[in-house]
């Protein structure tokens, strides 16, 4: 499990680290908001980061979005 700022993060993703993600929405308008992850360069939605086995639970007023990241080269869920 990671916990950290866009540039950790951003990083673990671009070595294709991250197995799984989840993903606190909370119930909250900021405008332009906090950063979560910083550019992974992709610039083509066929080359893009999805999420498989999704699931969104509530937690109190805020939803958990959970899923297995693929990435487009097929890698995904190796653990």
């Amino acid at each position: 499990m990671v916990e950290g700022g866009a540039t950790l993060i951003t990083g673990f993703f671009k070595a294709q680290l991250v197995d799984r993600l989840a993903v606190c929405i909370a119930p909250k308008i900021l405008g332009d908001g906090v950063e979560a992850i910083g550019d992974l360069g992709i610039r083509d939605l066929a080359r893009s980061l999805t999420l498989a086995e999704t699931t969104v639970e509530p937690y109190g007023v805020d939803l958990i979005l959970r899923g297995r990241v693929e990435y487009p080269d097929g890698n995904s869920d190796r653990g």
